[in-house]
């Protein structure tokens, strides 16, 4: 009888710490690193073509899409602000997101000037959904004093959680255990 009770105890505390571990589901952090010199960006292309280097050729934007669709919680940006033989130029850079391509929410925008180079880390207090992640300067190439993105790195995070199979795994194992146990009395 006294075995039996011990067991039960037994019981009841590995349920208790199953729950428990249960509750706690773990984070992982998926990230992605994109840049102009790997041509990741949209306007590869067309940089070439003005001015034979994926990085730079007066544009506005540089715009990557993602290979899924990411729910992005970081974004670390190497950006360098053009153009840079006319140093001092103030204006915008906007870090936006979108799902197609074609309607931008803004993440942030910071002050810039051209012929300097910036490093952002920004962190999204709710993280997003996005498929695509675009740099963009305001004002524009041949508006006024304008701005160019010349070049441009990311690294974009997103956030899983994970619900634990595992951990109801091991609480199946357990249970089935000690059913057993109680059952044959040992």
């Amino acid at each position: 009888m006294r075995i039996h009770k011990l067991s039960t105890i037994v019981l009841l505390l590995l349920i208790l710490f199953s729950i428990v571990v249960m509750a706690n589901p773990s984070k992982e952090e998926k990230c992605v690193s994109l840049s102009c010199v790997g041509e990741d960006h949209l306007e590869a292309e067309e940089a070439k073509r003005r001015a034979g280097n994926p990085c730079w050729g007066w544009l506005a934007t540089h715009t990557y899409p993602l290979s899924y669709k990411m729910r992005v919680s970081k974004i670390d940006v190497k950006v360098t602000i053009g153009p840079l033989d006319i140093p001092g130029r103030e204006g915008r850079l906007f870090i936006e997101t979108s799902l197609d391509g074609e309607n931008w929410k803004i993440v942030k925008s910071f002050r810039v000037r051209s012929g300097e180079e910036y490093e952002f880390e920004v962190e999204l207090e709710n993280p997003r959904d996005a498929e695509y992640i675009r740099l963009r300067v305001d004002p524009p190439p041949y508006v006024g004093e304008w701005l160019s993105v010349d070049f441009s790195s990311l690294t974009i995070c997103e956030t899983i959680e994970k619900t634990g199979i595992c951990n109801v795994t091991l609480f199946s194992v357990i249970i089935a255990a000690l059913t057993l146990l109680l059952k044959f009395k040992v």
